[in-house]
C-alpha cells in the first residue's frame, strides 16, 4: 500500500558503511586487473558518484513530484534478515508473506545477482578509507531535512542508523560539503595525503 493514497511510491535504498559502497562502484568502473588501481581511480575520477547520493535522490523525489518516498536502511535489513526483493514485495508492496519471505515464493532462495568473484582490495591505508567514509557521511548532512523523517510523503524503514546520521550532522554544524564535487575533492585531497600501498 502506498503511504499517502493510490499514487507512485518510489523505493530508495541507503547503503552504509559509506566506504564500502564507494569501494563497491569502483569495482564496478574497474573490473579488469588492468584498470585503475582504487588510488588510481579515486584521485582521477571524473565520475559525479550519483549513485551514492541516495539522500539526494529523496530530496529531489519529494521537491520535484508528487510522488511518495519509502526509504530503506540497509543495514536494518540485514539485522533483521531481510532479503531485499522479499522485503520490497512484503512491506512496501503488502503483498503476502509468510516469515519474511513471499508467499509464492516460500520455500525458493533468493537469486542473488551482480555479485562479483576476485575483488581486489583498494590499495590505500586503511585509516584513508576511515577518513573517506567520515567524508561521505557528513556530506548527507546536506539532507538534515530528509533525516528527521517529518514529511508525510516519506516513510523510513530502519531508521536507526539514519536518525544517528542525523544527530551527527547536529554536531558538525556547517562542516560538511555542500556539493557532490566538493566532496569527491575532499576525497581526492584525503587519498593524496594517505598515499598508495602498492
Amino acid at each position: 500500500p502506498d503511504i499517502d493514497g493510490d499514487q507512485v511510491t518510489v523505493v530508495v535504498m541507503y547503503r552504509a558503511p559509506k566506504v564500502k559502497h564507494l569501494i563497491s562502484m569502483w569495482h564496478q568502473n574497474c573490473v579488469k586487473p588492468t584498470d585503475d588501481k582504487f588510488y588510481e581511480w579515486i584521485t582521477t575520477t571524473h565520475n559525479t558518484l550519483g549513485p551514492m547520493d541516495s539522500l539526494g535522490m529523496v530530496d529531489m523525489f519529494l521537491n520535484e513530484t508528487n510522488w511518495n518516498v519509502a526509504l530503506v536502511n540497509l543495514e536494518g535489513l540485514k539485522e533483521h534478515d531481510w532479503d531485499v526483493s522479499n522485503f520490497v514485495a512484503c512491506k512496501i508492496l503488502g503483498e503476502e508473506c509468510k516469515n519474511k519471505v513471499l508467499k509464492d515464493l516460500h520455500g525458493s532462495e533468493p537469486i542473488v545477482t551482480n555479485v562479483r568473484s576476485g575483488k581486489r582490495s583498494p590499495n590505500v591505508p586503511n585509516e584513508t578509507l576511515v577518513e573517506i567514509d567520515v567524508i561521505l557521511n557528513q556530506f548527507d548532512c546536506n539532507y538534515k531535512h530528509i533525516l528527521k523523517g517529518d514529511n508525510p510523503r516519506l516513510k523510513l524503514f530502519y531508521p536507526e542508523g539514519l536518525r544517528e546520521r542525523y544527530d551527527s550532522c547536529l554536531k558538525v554544524e556547517d562542516e560538511y560539503p555542500k556539493s557532490r564535487t566538493a566532496m569527491i575533492e575532499q576525497m581526492k585531497a584525503i587519498a593524496i595525503k594517505g598515499g598508495k600501498l602498492w
